[in-house]
């Protein structure tokens, strides 16, 4: 296949680093780093505030985007107190994208102003959502009020470590039944946290359920840097695993790790 370079679907960056411990700037030195070495072009910075730890990440990453152009920030909407004003000021200073986590809470899309869902359907900005099989029950509704702007959904949906005595249908069948809506997309990312060994081979039937059901161009990869890095080495976050390569031979892999990522939310 011939030279891409990535759009990384997926990272975090906080001015103290995800430690919170680290000089200002030492993760994002981290992450150029790697970036150059890996050939990533764009990326996605998911901001996230649910800790008070990381309170602020949302006006830090609009001031990195508007430092370094491959930035495509994304900012952290608490789902108890947004609102429609948030959306489109966020929107107004830069953001290109919203962050939403949900955890296992099914009950997120009757706390969530209805409106907030238009503003974001009329800016048709794209979502990025972090939520288990519990909580993506409850998206049905939510990607319907969205009209075509693009959902994603991180880490496979965040199925947890494999439980054998659970049949993959059921297993995924939370992740696999929003694939009727045309805008959903999938994070091919953090498959440490479904087998954290390398190259992560009990994550095998996730990932093919993924594919079955939306296709393999609506899945689009992401490093999950920096939370990642407690887990696996810096090669293995931004490798693809032989057998994922194996699932996306080209044009699919070309897909994969970049154009999918850039018509949805049209950065191309």
């Amino acid at each position: 296949m011939r030279f891409v370079m990535r759009f990384d679907a997926h990272i975090h960056l906080f001015e103290h680093g995800f430690s919170g411990e680290r000089e200002s700037g030492a993760e994002l030195a981290d992450y150029l780093r790697l970036r150059a070495r890996h050939s990533v072009g764009r990326a996605i910075v998911v901001g996230y505030e649910g800790d008070q730890q990381f309170a602020g990440n949302n006006d830090y990453i609009l001031s990195l985007a508007a430092e370094h152009e491959w930035i495509v920030p994304f900012w952290f909407i608490d789902p108890s107190h947004v609102t429609v004003a948030e959306v489109h000021d966020a929107a107004d200073r830069g953001a290109r994208g919203f962050s939403l986590y949900l955890g296992a809470d099914a009950t997120i899309a009757e706390r969530v102003p209805t409106d907030v869902w238009a503003a974001l359907a009329s800016r048709r900005a794209p979502l990025s959502i972090n939520a288990t099989p519990d909580a993506l029950d409850s998206l049905g509704p939510v990607a319907e009020a969205l009209g075509d702007a693009p959902l994603l959904i991180s880490h496979l949906g965040l199925p947890g470590r494999v439980d054998t005595g659970v049949p993959r249908e059921v297993r995924t069948a939370a992740l696999t039944r929003l694939a009727v809506h045309p805008h959903v997309f999938v994070k091919l990312s953090a498959l440490y946290a479904i087998d954290p060994a390398y190259p992560h081979l009990t994550a095998m039937d996730d990932v093919h359920a993924a594919v079955d059901a939306f296709g393999p161009d609506r899945i689009v990869w992401g490093s999950d840097f920096s939370p990642g890095l407690d887990v696996v080495d810096e090669d293995e976050l931004f490798a693809l695993p032989p057998w994922v390569e194996a699932l996306f031979p080209a044009p699919h892999r070309e897909r994969l790790l970049r154009t999918t990522l850039l018509r949805a939310i049209e950065e191309d």
